[in-house]
């Protein structure tokens, strides 16, 4: 079993959103949603943001069909190495995909340099970021 990660603001959710959350579901078993922090959704986005707090943005995503859990981690390093510790954690023994939009590149991402064997990077899931 395989388990798919995928990690965002997702402040406001949109079509795009839907559209990764779906591809990224059908990489694996189980999705995985790993949102980012009400702080980290403000230094992203300005300060008129998160439009949905923390808890709301959780709620939103736990009740869409194609996600099974979500997840809160420390993102204070300004990247998802603390979602991918989280998920290994919980699930040690499964390989982890862990998931990147269309704006995403091998160079582009912190998260490149964690070192797990386990660990699988992705790229291209659900097309561009709208947001």
């Amino acid at each position: 079993m395989n388990k798919v990660v995928v990690n965002g603001t997702f402040d406001v959710i949109h079509p795009g959103h839907l559209e990764l959350l779906n591809y990224a579901k059908s990489l694996g078993d189980f999705l995985v949603v790993a949102i980012d922090t009400d702080d980290r959704v403000q230094k992203l986005k300005g300060p008129s943001r998160p439009i949905n707090n923390q808890d709301e943005r959780k709620l939103l995503l736990e009740n869409l069909k194609a996600v099974d859990e979500v997840i809160e981690f420390d993102d204070r390093d300004n990247s998802a190495k603390g979602a991918i510790k989280k998920v290994r954690e919980l699930y040690p023994t499964y390989k982890i995909i862990f998931a990147n939009g269309g704006d995403r590149t091998l160079s582009n991402i912190p998260e490149m340099d964690f070192i797990d064997d386990n660990l699988e990077f992705v790229f291209g899931v659900g097309g561009k970021n709208k947001d």
